[in-house]
């Protein structure tokens, strides 16, 4: 178990340290150039926002599914659950 955390640790610090741009050969050409101004340019944070939007909607509706939001709103509303019927009414002194 220890070697295999020294592992690990040993493989993480290669990819930290390693530089991602000695592994692309194309990277340094003109070709390489043109593609990295066209993904760095000025609609970039854009792009990104785009991207990354549909999380949020997704976590959403999870969320709306796992806690059942929807029976919250039904009785804020004024609409009663099914369960709600079964019980009988409060008395009153009785």
């Amino acid at each position: 178990m220890k070697s295999l955390s020294h592992a690990a640790v040993v493989f993480v610090a290669v990819l930290v340290f390693a530089s991602a741009a000695s592994a692309c050969p194309f990277c340094e050409s003109e070709t390489g150039q043109q593609v990295k101004a066209g993904i760095f340019n000025d609609q970039f944070w854009g792009n990104v926002l785009l991207t990354l939007l549909p999380f949020p909607v997704l976590l959403a509706i999870v969320a709306l599914i796992y806690f059942d939001l929807s029976s919250l709103w039904k009785n804020t509303q004024g609409w009663r659950r099914s369960d709600d019927f079964a019980r009988s009414p409060p008395s009153l002194g009785e």
